[in-house]
């Protein structure tokens, strides 16, 4: 049982958000900030980037408790335990542990393709890239429903 922690780390399959036991300590945040850049400087530990929850809230659109989120070397996935040993081999026992997880940048990676058809689509428009946070808008649009607090916009030249 874990009886007290300063940061921890919530996995995410090939990222990892880390929250911190008082945001408000700033000589922790700075601590622990300082620690996670210079480890991934090292490319040792599985990931490569650190970003702050301003980085990735501007740069992806996500937000939340955390005050961190690793990204990773492309190699690496992280898992929940919190007892040694810290690298281990790829194991089924935890599936955000795997060889074939997901939870990376989006730039990474395969791109998962975004296939739509009906009477509110037009046929043989393909665009090349996207943008996840534009889906709920569309859809919205499609349904006849307005999402004004959305990050996202409707991808217009899809629609019918």
């Amino acid at each position: 049982e874990i009886e007290s922690w300063r940061a921890y780390i919530a996995s995410c399959g090939l990222s990892a958000q880390v929250y911190l036991s008082d945001k408000t300590d700033k000589k922790l945040y700075d601590d622990i900030y300082t620690m996670l850049k210079e480890m991934a400087a090292e490319k040792i530990y599985g990931f490569e980037k650190v970003f702050t929850t301003d980085e990735v809230k501007e740069k992806y659109g996500l937000y939340g408790g955390f005050s961190f989120v690793l990204e990773t070397d492309g190699f690496s996935s992280f898992g929940e335990s919190s007892v040694r040993p810290v690298v281990r081999p790829i194991d089924i026992s935890d599936y955000r542990y795997g060889a074939s997880t997901h939870g990376h940048m989006p730039e990474k990676g395969p791109q998962p393709p975004f296939m739509a058809m009906g009477p509110s689509f037009k046929k043989g428009v393909v665009i090349e890239n996207g943008n996840i946070l534009n889906h709920a808008p569309t859809f919205a649009k499609v349904l006849g429903l307005s999402l004004p607090q959305s990050t996202g916009k409707s991808v217009d030249e899809i629609l019918s």
